[in-house]
């Protein structure tokens, strides 16, 4: 059962994220979302946009490989 959801932004992408840290593989659940909404709200090149997400996916996936 999961105890705990630990919310990961794109500006969030690092080992050292507190939450991260006193997150539990056996009982809580990371999210991390790729939300339209987020890339329009402001002006941003789309390069920067593609840059972000990237990061995201990559750090997701490096997640995953650790047990996530």
């Amino acid at each position: 059962m999961v105890k705990r959801l630990v919310v990961i932004l794109g500006d969030q992408l690092s080992h050292n994220l507190a939450a991260l840290k006193q997150a539990d593989k056996a009982n809580d659940l990371i999210v991390m979302a790729e939300v339209s909404d987020e890339t329009g709200y402001v002006p941003h090149h789309p390069k920067k946009i593609v840059l972000i997400l990237s990061a995201m996916r990559k750090f997701a996936a490096q997640l995953r490989q650790e047990g996530w």
